[in-house]
């Protein structure tokens, strides 16, 4: 079924909690466990990360040695919060799982800005380019 983006669901949880005053900074144990409960509930509304989300952490696991997609895989998930069933969701063509598509797409983008070189058929590590970049730790790396 449909599902909401993840900045939109951090939108709306947002507002839910301002509107009900259950979290400011002078009172931080003012969450309760309805508020959890809620937490837990708009995790649904998580998506599977794009391929833009998963570069920073590729290239940064690409840093330390050389890895593969599968190696990876559920380091990456784990990092996400992916639940089994993401973890397990295949495109609509049935062809490849969701998170390995985007962890490709990621290391294409990331191989074509010279970032990481693929050494070795479905190996790859990050190049000195790389390691420099991540040396000024940005937030995000994306294709703009």
């Amino acid at each position: 079924g449909f599902r909401f983006p993840q900045v939109l669901a951090g939108q709306v949880f947002g507002q839910w909690i301002r509107e009900r005053k259950v979290w400011n900074n002078s009172n931080r144990s003012s969450v309760c466990a309805s508020t959890l409960s809620r937490i837990m509930h708009f995790r649904w509304l998580m998506t599977i990360p794009d391929y833009q989300m998963l570069m920073l952490p590729l290239l940064k696991r690409a840093a330390v040695q050389e890895i593969s997609v599968p190696g990876i895989r559920d380091s990456i998930a784990d990092e996400f919060g992916l639940t089994a069933e993401e973890r397990e969701e295949f495109l609509k063509s049935g062809a490849q799982r969701i998170i390995d598509n985007r962890l490709h797409w990621a290391k294409i983008y990331l191989s074509k800005a010279g970032l990481v070189e693929t050494p070795s058929r479905g190996k790859f590590i990050a190049t000195d380019e790389g390691k420099s970049l991540l040396t000024t730790h940005p937030a995000i790396i994306n294709n703009k």
